[in-house]
């Protein structure tokens, strides 16, 4: 009997806090830092990866503060960056791993919200083939923060695939990267960026 009250007083409880849990999931690209890496065509046309450039593609869950006064959630999502430069002598690629933690603030009776969080970016490796082979390399894994707005397409509606809302945003993302060779000097990864993102 004992335990039976136990669980009906948590389940009253959880219902009574009435958490609100989304799935999300974006699509962005991200552009800026310092020059992290370059080759040359066989045209002699010179090309560079900037640190903090790449499409991203991330998913995660948004979750509603309960006990909040303000129209508060928190984000988590884990996300996978990747940047190619390609030619028929030479291919490089630097590929990032990214988890992240935001919480973020709907301004009332408007569309849009803010946000700011931290994220941590691993098994950060730069690969290249061709004249661009001896660029391989790898970069510690580094920690920034970052600062955001969204605007919301739609809202709380029926949308195809069982969407409930849609949102475009803008970022700014404050990284740096240090070599896995020690006393290397840091490379600025700050970027800014567009995305788009699915909450069901």
């Amino acid at each position: 009997m004992k335990k039976i009250l136990g669980l009906a007083t948590l389940s009253f409880s959880l219902s009574a806090l009435a958490i609100e849990l989304q799935p999300i999931m974006s699509v962005g690209f991200e552009s800026g830092g310092d020059d992290v890496a370059s080759f040359t065509y066989e045209n002699n046309k010179k090309r560079t990866m900037k640190a903090g450039s790449g499409a991203v593609f991330s998913g995660g869950v948004s979750v509603a503060n309960p006990i909040s006064e303000h129209e508060l959630s928190t984000r988590a999502s884990f996300s996978f960056k990747g940047a190619a430069l390609t030619a028929t002598n030479a291919e490089l690629n630097f590929f990032r791993w990214i988890l992240e933690v935001a919480e973020h603030y709907a301004i009332p009776k408007s569309r849009f919200q803010v946000g700011a969080g931290l994220t941590y970016h691993l098994s950060n490796k730069l690969t290249g083939t061709g004249d661009a082979t001896s660029i391989d390399g790898a970069l510690k894994p580094s920690l920034g923060m970052f600062l955001g707005a969204e605007y919301y397409l739609q809202r709380d509606e029926e949308l195809p695939l069982g969407v409930r809302s849609t949102l475009i945003g803008l970022r700014y993302v404050r990284q740096s990267y240090e070599s896995e060779t020690s006393g290397a000097e840091k490379l600025a990864a700050s970027s800014f960026g567009l995305n788009l993102s699915l909450l069901w």
